[in-house]
């Protein structure tokens, strides 16, 4: 079907499938012979992801993670070999493994511990391991190793981070007693300051520390954080005029106006502002010679994973409309996000934070930083390298590309896993195949309305909801009134189908003088990258990469002509089934890592282009399927499948 369909990743898609299905046959084999095979086929589990994740992710100059995650995978095996150990005792072992690799306190180990963590909280929901997922005070009674392959862990040196405290309510969380002769001080003091950042409250007699963002200041509040990672912690702020606000610190200097997660922070409106500050200490667990502050808005309640699970597993005290309430705030905003030309690339419930008080719930999507800006008149970004969390990544995001349907992907994976509701077309492997944004929105409210005794509040919310469409609709209409229409829209389309007609009058010579064209004018792409794909250059030059454009030249010229001929086909099923060629195409030359842009993406974008310009229902995601079915029909015609497969074996 890949051939065909242009669907990337469903090779490696069955392959994964078929390496469950051994591993879980080999379980069941070893599971005659030993009698801890439960706490090992999770030990094995564990190891596997935390190695999976691993390879995916790059490695950076200062990242010892190779060197630590060696010395956890030994450990783990340890513990699968020791046969004279229960399981009991196993399970016990791996959570003080793991509490310990989570807090190790050693330069060049964020990546490592945030990998570590994500497996760690994975792991907590299985029901054999839950039980024993508590933070260790001390080794497990009775657990000593029986050789030097079986080592059990040392006792964790730190607890895990703190999580949001509870307090009595939203309103008073945060609210901080400062006494206002502290608030004389601080005020002195960065007047006899001007170039100070923050005002200590080690040494200065105050009950806080104070900071000073872009001339206004801040009290801190003492003891507990609001979160900590690995790379930077967050803690509450508040203002003279008691407002609250949230400051994340990390060890670094202060970023550029190109940074992503400013970007993104400012367009929605949650950046108060950013200082850094002289430091030359070291800062979790690395030498910091500056710390940041950035500002930003303070979300009220506690992140949607906390939501979701206890410390028991899922939380089975949320309801179906509670449920579905979080997971349509999150999509609303996602939304939000996308309306402002981001991508937030990073969609996981650990990056919401929710708030449910009585019938009124809300949902904020946080931590921006591996968020994209998407230019102005495109649809998808080609970054330097893959970011985002395995496991609700969307397939694409692997080949270093990102769109507002690789959020809706990270969506639908944590609906299905996180929320057990699944979405149809959702993880679709093409992107063009999932539902949009107001698509997946309709799909959710559906689903809420056939929840019995709902509540007043989401009642009135879905009325609300019926009443805005009436009205977007109403709206819609007045706008394609002819009168309402600008002149250039008409000339842009007569345009494009002039465009559309010289190219389906070229043959094969004239799409290839067509693509030669634009293959001189390619510019280089990703400085940094393009040393370590130069030798991948100079061997697509001498065993294919022009053969292959050839042959897609010859691919498209032939479907080209096959529709040209045939007096039975319309010029919309003309343009529907050649645009399905097109994309194939592209399909074909975005799974290629080029260092530099491809002649021949650049000539099938302007020729896309121009069939979207000139029919617009092209563009719809749900005429994929149909377009899709086009493309497939032509192929057939064009050539025969006992030619497919030929050319399948010469490959």
């Amino acid at each position: 079907g890949s051939e065909l369909t242009g669907n990337y990743g469903l090779r490696n898609k069955i392959q994964e499938c078929a390496q469950k299905e051994y591993m879980a046959a080999k379980a069941r084999e070893e599971a005659q012979s030993n009698p801890s095979v439960k706490a090992d086929e999770l030990i094995k589990k564990v190891k596997s992801e935390i190695n999976y994740t691993h390879m995916i992710w790059g490695i950076g100059r200062e990242d010892r993670r190779e060197e630590f995650i060696t010395s956890l995978l030994e450990k783990l095996d340890g513990l699968v070999k020791n046969k004279d150990m229960s399981s009991e005792q196993k399970l016990q072992n791996l959570n003080v493994l793991l509490q310990e690799a989570i807090n190790i306190q050693e330069p060049g180990a964020h990546n490592f511990k945030r990998i570590v963590k994500d497996v760690f909280e994975k792991a907590k929901k299985t029901p054999e391991f839950s039980p024993h997922a508590q933070p260790q005070q001390k080794k497990p009674d009775n657990v000593q190793p029986q050789n030097n392959s079986s080592p059990v862990a040392p006792e964790p040196k730190m607890q895990q981070s703190k999580s949001v405290p509870q307090q009595d309510s939203d309103e008073t969380k945060g609210l901080l007693s400062i006494k206002e002769e502290d608030w004389k001080k601080a005020k002195q003091y960065f007047h006899d300051n001007p170039q100070a950042i923050k005002f200590a409250k080690k040494g200065n007699e105050v009950s806080n520390s104070f900071i000073r963002i872009e001339g206004e200041i801040f009290a801190i509040k003492s003891g507990e954080c609001l979160g900590e990672g690995a790379f930077g912690k967050v803690k509450i702020l508040q203002n003279e005029e008691k407002v609250n606000f949230a400051v994340k610190i990390e060890g670094r200097g202060k970023r550029g106006n190109d940074d992503a997660e400013l970007k993104a922070m400012k367009l929605i409106g949650q950046l108060k502002g950013e200082a850094a500050r002289s430091y030359g200490k070291t800062f979790k667990g690395g030498y910091a010679p500056e710390k940041l502050y950035t500002v930003m808005q303070l979300h009220k309640g506690k992140e949607l994973w906390e939501q979701l699970y206890t410390a028991q597993g899922y939380n089975k005290n949320i309801d179906a409309e509670k449920k579905l309430l979080f997971a349509i705030k999150a999509a609303e905003a996602i939304k939000n996000l996308h309306e402002h030309r981001i991508i937030h690339a990073d969609i996981k419930p650990q990056n919401f934070m929710a708030n449910a008080k009585n019938d009124l719930i809300t949902v904020a999507a946080i931590d921006f930083g591996f968020a994209k800006i998407l230019p102005e008149g495109q649809d998808k970004i080609i970054a330097e390298k893959a970011s985002g969390t395995p496991g609700y990544a969307a397939p694409e995001v692997y080949h270093r590309e990102y769109s507002f349907a690789s959020d809706i992907y990270a969506l639908g994976v944590m609906y299905q896993e996180d929320f057990g509701i699944k979405i149809p077309g959702i993880l679709s492997y093409d992107p063009a195949l999932r539902p949009n944004m107001a698509q997946l929105l309709d799909q959710l409210y559906k689903k809420l309305e056939a929840v019995p005794h709902l509540s007043n509040t989401t009642k009135d919310l879905i009325e609300q909801r019926r009443e805005d469409a009436k009205e977007n609709q109403q709206q819609k209409t007045e706008d394609v009134k002819p009168k309402d229409n600008p002149p250039f829209v008409e000339l842009d389309k007569q345009k494009a189908l002039e465009g559309i007609e010289s190219f389906f009058a070229k043959g094969e010579k004239g799409i290839k003088s067509l693509y030669e064209d634009y293959h001189k004018s390619q510019a280089p792409v990703a400085v940094g990258r393009w040393m370590s794909n130069l030798h991948k250059d100079a061997g697509r030059t001498l065993f294919g990469t022009e053969k292959k454009r050839d042959a897609q030249i010859k691919l498209l010229s032939d479907c080209i002509t096959h529709v040209n001929k045939d007096p039975y086909i319309g010029m919309i099923d003309k343009a529907t089934a050649i645009y399905a060629i097109l994309t194939k195409i592209e399909s074909e030359i975005g799974r290629e890592h080029n260092s530099r842009e491809s002649g021949m993406d650049k000539m099938i974008k302007e020729q896309k282009q121009n069939l979207e310009t000139a029919y617009p229902a092209l563009k719809e995601p749900g005429n994929a399927a149909a377009i899709q079915k086009a493309g497939v029909d032509v192929l057939k015609k064009v050539y025969p499948a006992e030619s497919l497969v030929r050319g399948m074996k010469n490959k």
